[in-house]
């Protein structure tokens, strides 16, 4: 059997709402050499059974059924069962589009200096409209100097190089929250090349149930313990609490050019771009 040069993984714990169109946007990939470790982090709902039903159809799903241990030790189990050169991640209540993969992949393959590959984001509401977009920057170097501002990486986006992650020893499990923006500057701070691609490849969910929505206390002390931990500064408490807050409302390089929108709204036209159309007044 054929080596899979992507390990995708995911954890998911309660996501009947949501978990069959998240698989499904991975299973129809354009590229095909791949496989999906997907993690059932003690779900009580009908996860469980929708996940086995998917498993059955698609031989490259490997299914791991567990007590609940919470998202960042749920991806580092995943991840240690992987087997491609690259890890891919996806989020149970999130949409890949069909040219992820292919993008990332042959991107990578030509940087070889690039560890960690995120993409420009969509964010979609609870019914699937999309309701903002992000172009993040592209370069290291530009990550590298707005990190201490907010997440640069839409953590569902990211394809990285296994060696490296394995080098960087995974995800740090003493973060609950917000354990991947910890790896983006714990990768920057060793060297690693962490960079986006300019695309909108990756529709990220917001909903009552979310991280994000759901835990943001939580959230915000993650994410001011790690700017206070990696910025290399001394900052006043008050500019760690708005850098959290930014953070959570994912405000950073929210683009307001409207045109590489409309060019994603003839080019998938199931998606349902709410902010193209006019308000009433």
């Amino acid at each position: 059997m054929t080596k899979p040069q992507i390990s995708i993984i995911m954890s998911v714990y309660n996501g009947e709402d949501y978990v069959a169109e998240s698989v499904t946007s991975i299973l129809l990939q354009k590229y095909k050499n791949f496989e999906f470790i997907i993690v059932n982090d003690g779900s009580t709902d009908n996860t469980l059974s929708i996940l086995k039903e998917y498993m059955h159809k698609d031989k490259r799903i490997k299914l791991i059924d567990q007590e609940n241990k919470g998202l960042t030790k749920s991806l580092n189990i995943a991840a240690s069962k992987a087997q491609g050169k690259y890890i891919a991640r996806q989020d149970a209540d999130d949409i890949s589009l069909p040219n992820r993969f292919t993008k990332q992949i042959r991107y990578l393959q030509r940087n070889k200096n690039v560890k960690f590959l995120g993409s420009s984001n969509f964010m979609i509401d609870s019914k699937g409209k999309v309701i903002n977009y992000f172009l993040r920057p592209r370069k290291s170097s530009q990550i590298r100097k707005y990190m201490p501002k907010g997440n640069q990486i839409c953590h569902g986006s990211i394809m990285m190089c296994r060696e490296t992650f394995c080098k960087l020893n995974g995800y740090d499990e003493s973060y609950r929250f917000a354990q991947d923006y910890e790896l983006w500057f714990r990768a920057l701070k060793e060297g690693y090349d962490v960079e986006n691609l300019r695309q909108l490849l990756y529709l990220w969910r917001i909903h009552e149930n979310s991280i994000a929505g759901a835990k943001q206390q939580k959230q915000r002390e993650c994410v001011a313990n790690i700017v206070k931990q990696y910025s290399g500064e001394k900052l006043p408490d008050q500019f760690v609490y708005s850098v959290a807050e930014n953070f959570l409302k994912d405000k950073y390089y929210l683009s307001t050019s409207i045109i590489s929108a409309m060019f994603y709204s003839f080019r998938y036209p199931q998606l349902k771009f709410t902010f193209l159309k006019k308000k009433n007044r």
